[in-house]
């Protein structure tokens, strides 16, 4: 899971600030990303489960002020912030939760 969320911010890393995203057209680009490397259990359809990953991390996304939601659509408003340092990171999560 971890691989496919930095492989989603490499990849909305290549579009302009302000870029929009349908909401049709950002699942399409998440789905895309590792797309080989989905798992497919037997206990839930595939596209279920896929929808609850994507649906759950555009909320992570939107409440870390990564992307923002106006009507159907998605926005990049800041590009995501790499850390050197584990221990930054961890406190800036706390801090927002």
């Amino acid at each position: 899971m971890i691989i496919w969320r930095i492989g989603v911010i490499l990849e909305i890393e290549k579009f302009p600030l302000f870029y929009s995203w349908g909401d049709k057209e950002w699942k399409s680009l998440l789905m895309k990303v590792n797309k080989s490397d989905w798992l497919f259990p037997g206990c839930l359809p595939p596209e279920t489960i896929r929808n609850i990953i994507i649906n759950q991390y555009t909320n992570e996304l939107v409440a870390f002020k990564v992307i923002c939601r106006k009507d159907n659509h998605l926005i990049l408003i800041h590009r995501p912030r790499w850390f050197n340092d584990s221990q930054l990171k961890l406190q800036l999560v706390k801090r927002r939760s």
